[in-house]
């Protein structure tokens, strides 16, 4: 991050130390939100590579058309193509573990990163639930092994 410009040495020794929550928080996102987009683009190249489904012009469309004329029938249709795509992401995921201990480390960054997002609005929005259901996630996150 100081290399990019983004954060100044001394700004990232003091995030280092747990000093700069804010800073810390917002490089976190960042990171995250690049390496979502660096996922996702992978997926797609992965998924057009082994022919399996992914994000397209029909699924869009659908997207815009429920958007602009809610019905059963189109929510049915949407929720259809979008388990065939979360399928595809699972594919994609466990193929990317099994191959590189690098993408699994990035995984486990993201769903961390997830977690914590959920947290913080949770906390913005007042959501109990919501800050229970990702407190109960980053569980595992705390227990040591070995």
């Amino acid at each position: 991050m100081t290399s990019s410009g983004l954060y100044a040495p001394a700004s990232a020794q003091l995030m280092v130390q747990g000093k700069h929550y804010a800073c810390s928080i917002r490089g976190v996102k960042l990171v995250h939100e690049t390496m979502t987009h660096l996922y996702l683009t992978a997926a797609g190249i992965y998924a057009k590579e082994k022919d399996l489904p992914w994000i397209d012009e029909d699924l869009n469309s659908l997207v815009i058309c429920l958007q602009e004329e809610p019905s059963h029938e189109k929510c049915q249709q949407l929720q259809e193509k979008l388990g065939k795509v979360t399928d595809t992401l699972s594919h994609f995921q466990s193929a990317g573990c099994e191959q590189s201990a690098i993408f699994k480390y990035w995984c486990s960054f993201l769903q961390a990163g997830d977690i914590l997002l959920h947290l913080i609005r949770a906390d913005k929005e007042g959501d109990f639930q919501l800050h229970l259901d990702a407190a109960m996630e980053a569980i595992p996150y705390f227990i040591m092994e070995g």
